[in-house]
């Protein structure tokens, strides 16, 4: 195993493919981490009324939901299955990561999503190609 592989934390923020009808959220500590790649599987709408999740990442220096901030937002629609990728450059974010997946009602039926978090630490990587920056998509 190299310096590389040991930089590198799986995370598995969700179950996979769950049934969701509200907001499913998934919180990390961050720590040491200088990226993070997120992974968001979204099963295929069954009700074509429910079309979009919202994914919002976040960040704070404490865990106390309230005092996050959003990194941005994502609408995705799910009238397809798919799995979207998103990548963050976390330098200069807060300790904590907070990842939300919200679908757009609960009265328009169930979403099957789930959620996995790539984290990678930079300074143990074993050579400079591998620490190139990570933009988010």
């Amino acid at each position: 195993m190299t310096k590389s592989q040991q930089a590198l934390r799986v995370e598995l923020s969700r179950t996979p493919l769950a049934a969701a009808t509200n907001a499913a959220t998934a919180s990390i500590d961050m720590s040491g981490a200088h990226y993070a790649t997120i992974l968001v599987p979204v099963g295929i709408e069954a009700n074509t009324n429910s079309t979009n999740v919202i994914v919002d990442v976040l960040h704070s220096d404490t865990t106390v939901v309230t005092s996050h901030v959003s990194l941005g937002t994502v609408l995705l629609d799910n009238a397809a299955a798919s799995c979207q990728v998103y990548h963050c450059n976390w330098i200069g974010k807060g300790r904590y990561m907070r990842v939300t997946a919200t679908p757009d009602t609960s009265t328009n039926g169930t979403v099957l999503l789930g959620g996995i978090i790539v984290v990678k630490q930079v300074d143990a990587s074993p050579n400079a190609s591998t620490t190139a920056p990570v933009t988010i998509v």
